[in-house]
């Protein structure tokens, strides 16, 4: 495991076993836009992605942080890239996620969100466009490319967007995902 993602994961699962532990805490750093726009206080939209509504949840997150952090700082160092630019793009991620969440939810009273699903977005969207030419391990025997499996995330997040399938935030999602491109793309351009 690298640092840089052994460290993400270490504060998710730090701040959801307090969020867990202690409902006030929880609830203090939930985002709720109505509540923000009224106590005008911000915080809300970073720190609620450090926690997570359900043990279920918070798994789920990590395993793809563990997965596609761990990838993407492995591409990152073999190009003498900073790993750090693993933390930047899930902040990213998350930001753009929570605050397009903000902007569009900020009328209802009834919204409210959290999780480091943008995030984790953000990561495999990144890794799957820096890295064209290696292929995933658990589809190496489908030979798929990062292309196709970057589009399948992608038409996957957008099918679920369109349908409001279930309780997931696809809009977030896929604002996730475009930042980590986004980011991707600004870090080709940098090292180029």
């Amino acid at each position: 495991m690298y640092i840089t993602t052994t460290i993400l994961i270490i504060l998710i699962f730090s701040f959801s076993l307090m969020a867990n532990l202690n409902q006030r805490f929880y609830f203090s750093h939930l985002l709720y836009p109505y509540g923000i726009r009224s106590i005008k206080q911000c915080y809300p939209i970073v720190t609620s992605n450090f926690i997570h509504a359900s043990y279920l949840h918070l798994v789920i997150n990590l395993l793809l942080i563990y997965i596609f952090g761990n990838e993407l700082e492995r591409v990152l160092i073999e190009h003498d890239r900073y790993r750090i630019w693993v933390f930047f793009i899930w902040l990213g991620g998350s930001i753009a996620g929570s605050t397009t969440d903000f902007i569009i939810n900020r009328q209802k009273e009834q919204f409210h969100g959290c999780g480091a699903s943008n995030g984790a977005m953000a990561l495999v969207a990144a890794y799957l466009s820096l890295d064209v030419d290696y292929f995933l391990k658990f589809y190496a025997a489908l030979h798929l490319k990062h292309t196709f499996i970057l589009a399948l995330v992608i038409m996957a997040t957008l099918y679920g967007l369109l349908r409001r399938v279930g309780r997931v935030n696809y809009r977030s999602h896929f604002v996730g995902i475009l930042t980590g491109l986004l980011i991707a793309y600004l870090i080709k351009v940098i090292s180029s």
